[in-house]
C-alpha cells in the first residue's frame, strides 16, 4: 500500500501487518533487498525491561551523593537510565544500591547490616516507605529489595537500551556492560550472538528513512522491538560456533 509518500514495508512472516513507512522509491527497493537477507531480532535476541526498585529514590542516586554518604562501594552498581540515553551515554552517572549476589538472590538483611552499615542504616531511615510500597502488602522479609523481581540479572551485559516510549527510534548502546539499567528496555544478544555484529553507528540503529509506525485505533505512535525486521547494510549474523 502507499500513503502517496512512500510505501509500506510488510512484515515477510505476517504478509498483514506493516511496520515501517518507508519514504522514497529508492529506499523500499533498498529495504526489498534487505528483507531477503536479513535475520529477524527476535532469533538473535531477548528484550527485557529495566530493574523495578518501586522507590528509586531510595535505590538510585547521582554517584557523588553515593560518596557524600559514605555509601560502601561493594553494594552499588553503576546503572544508566535508558529513557534519557544520547549520544550513548546517561547525562548523569548513577549508582543503585544493589542488595543481591551475583545469582540475583536477595542478600541476607543481617550482612548488609554488618558489612555495609552505612548502606544499611540508608535503608533503614527509609523503611517506612520501601514496606508501603504496593499499596502495603509488600512482603517484609523482603523490605530490603528491589519491588519487582526482574532483570536482576539480566540487566547486566552487552545490550542496547531504548525508552519504553519513543515517538521516533532510539536505540542506544550501553556503553558498559557491567551497568544495569532502569527506564526502558533492553535487546541483548543470545549466547551464541556476537555483541560485535550488533549496528553500533546511530544512522543505522535508528535509521532516518523510517517513520514511526501509527496506531490504526488510537492517536499515538508506536516502536515494534520484537518483530519488525533487521534492516542494516550489513544484516547481523549469529556468531560462528566454537
Amino acid at each position: 500500500g502507499s500513503d502517496g509518500n512512500g510505501s509500506v514495508v510488510i512484515d515477510r512472516d505476517n504478509p498483514s501487518k506493516a511496520w515501517w513507512i518507508v519514504r522514497s522509491q529508492s529506499d523500499r527497493e533498498r529495504m526489498e533487498r534487505l528483507l531477503g537477507r536479513s535475520v529477524l531480532l527476535k532469533d538473535i535476541a531477548d528484550i527485557h525491561v529495566g530493574i523495578q526498585t518501586l522507590a528509586d529514590r531510595v535505590f538510585i542516586m547521582p554517584y557523588e551523593k553515593s560518596v557524600d554518604m559514605g555509601l560502601e562501594c561493594w553494594i552499588m552498581r553503576d546503572i544508566v537510565k535508558a529513557s534519557l540515553m544520547k549520544d550513548g551515554q546517561d547525562p548523569v552517572r548513577r549508582v543503585v544500591i544493589f542488595p543481591y549476589d551475583d545469582d540475583g538472590k536477595l542478600i541476607p538483611e543481617e550482612r548488609i547490616a554488618d558489612e555495609a552499615p552505612n548502606a544499611y542504616a540508608w535503608l533503614v531511615s527509609n523503611k517506612a516507605s520501601l514496606l508501603g510500597r504496593d499499596k502495603g502488602a509488600f512482603n517484609p522479609a523482603r523490605w530490603h529489595g528491589f519491588g519487582r523481581q526482574v532483570s536482576i540479572v539480566s540487566g547486566f551485559g552487552d545490550k542496547i537500551l531504548t525508552s519504553g516510549m519513543n515517538r521516533y527510534p532510539n536505540f542506544q548502546k550501553c556503553p558498559d556492560p557491567n551497568a544495569t539499567f532502569y527506564g526502558g528496555y533492553c535487546v541483548k544478544p543470545r549466547p551464541h550472538v556476537d555483541m560485535g555484529v550488533f549496528p553500533t553507528r546511530a544512522g543505522m540503529l535508528n535509521p532516518a528513512q523510517f517513520q514511526p509506525c501509527q496506531r490504526k485505533r488510537q492517536d499515538q505512535h508506536s516502536i515494534h522491538l520484537g518483530a519488525a525486521p533487521c534492516t542494516t547494510h550489513n544484516p547481523i549474523q549469529p556468531a560462528a560456533q566454537h
